[in-house]
């Protein structure tokens, strides 16, 4: 169980980090390849704006970045996954704080990791899922909302499950409370636990 648990929060932590490899060193596709779709103008902004967060390095950076193109709220409930009803109201604005923290500083700390002229290509694009690859030839989609990114999937793994699966499994070795993933991500955010770079 327990080593399920680390392969899941493992495949999570990868897909983070090729994500912020992506965004950090990508070549945006042209305008013409993104006019018939909207969602997919969005990816380009979005890749855009951690591009420059990336190159200031700051975890403020990212976090600006996450709260103008991700959908943190969403995502961030989503993660609770069953265990969503036992969030209490009065910490719902802590927890998604600390969540946003939690990503960004995560985003910050592996922003490094990719280096090198990936080129971005969008592939197709339906309803709100854009379809994407980088130079290697690894496929990205993209789930859009408006002109957020509700998640993301690399290499067959979606972000948000990822999340879910780690968030989980902090609140089950807490005995099923929320307050005790609130609290693990307010550590992790203030730095009393840190990232562990991948």
């Amino acid at each position: 169980m327990a080593d399920r648990r680390q392969m899941a929060v493992t495949r999570a932590i990868r897909a983070l980090a090729l994500v912020a490899g992506l965004v950090t060193s990508a070549c945006l596709p042209s305008v013409a390849e993104a006019a018939s779709c909207a969602a997919a103008e969005t990816v380009q902004d979005a890749a855009s704006a951690f591009i420059d967060a990336a190159r200031s390095g700051s975890v403020s950076a990212f976090s600006s970045a996450l709260s103008r193109y991700v959908n943190v709220d969403a995502m961030a409930l989503s993660a609770l996954g069953k265990f969503r009803g036992k969030l209490p109201p009065e910490r719902r604005a802590e927890y998604v704080r600390n969540a946003q923290r939690y990503m960004s500083q995560f985003l910050a700390d592996n922003a490094g990791r990719f280096q090198g002229n990936i080129q971005l290509t969008i592939k197709s694009c339906s309803g709100n899922l854009v379809k994407s690859s980088i130079g290697s030839g690894s496929d990205i989609a993209w789930r859009v909302s408006g002109n957020r990114i509700d998640d993301v999937q690399v290499s067959g793994i979606w972000l948000g499950l990822q999340l879910r699966q780690e968030f989980t499994s902090i609140i089950r070795q807490n005995q099923g409370y929320v307050t005790g993933l609130i609290d693990y991500l307010g550590r992790r955010g203030a730095g009393e636990l840190p990232h562990k770079k991948n």
